[in-house]
């Protein structure tokens, strides 16, 4: 049969038989054979950026979604997504209830085999931020994960080119004709 995806220990089973006519031997009648269940997962991370372009002290959102491919539930999932305040500043992150601060780390529990969960977090482009913009985001559990190559995703996101120029000329307030004007 099919062993329950959050199933944990060792599964035993025993065959006994018996008969109506004498069995003069009878500890082969018997047999027991234990199994220990091994709990493994294949979580995927994926990532994308929901605001383009991006610019300069406007608003950066990311949508991260961590799938799980194996066959036992992933439990303690961690995503971790760490932001450097000279890029991202304000980041907050919707709890299902409400917007809260981004401490680096959320431990979103228990992801069944062949579900996922997606949390959004959403910050400040920095003034000073580097152009593009690089988030690196990654997951983890208490379970041993099969394949760790897709455990983690990196952005790279360019940030629309500004220009913020002005133009300033003085000149005298009034002049005699025939006279050189010079603006500056």
């Amino acid at each position: 049969g099919d062993i329950a995806s959050n199933m944990t220990g060792k599964l035993k089973n025993t065959a006994t038989i018996s008969s109506t006519t004498l069995d003069t031997v009878l500890s082969n009648n018997s047999s027991t054979l234990t199994t220990t269940i091994v709990r493994e997962v294949d979580l995927i991370l994926s990532m994308v950026e929901n605001i383009s372009p991006l610019q300069k002290n406007g608003q950066v959102n990311y949508s991260i979604s961590v799938l799980n491919k194996g066959h036992s539930n992933a439990t303690n999932v961690t995503i971790n997504n760490t932001f450097d305040p000279s890029n991202i500043t304000n980041v907050i992150y919707y709890n299902g209830t409400s917007w809260v601060e981004w401490g680096g780390s959320l431990n979103i529990g228990t992801i069944e085999s062949d579900s996922f969960r997606t949390i959004q977090i959403i910050g400040t482009v920095a003034n000073t931020a580097s152009d593009p913009l690089i988030n690196i985001a990654s997951v983890t559990s208490s379970v041993t994960d099969l394949f760790l190559l897709d455990n983690s995703q990196t952005l790279h996101t360019p940030l629309e080119k500004q220009a913020d120029l002005s133009v300033h000329k003085a000149s005298p307030t009034s002049i005699n004709s025939g006279e050189q004007i010079q603006y500056i």
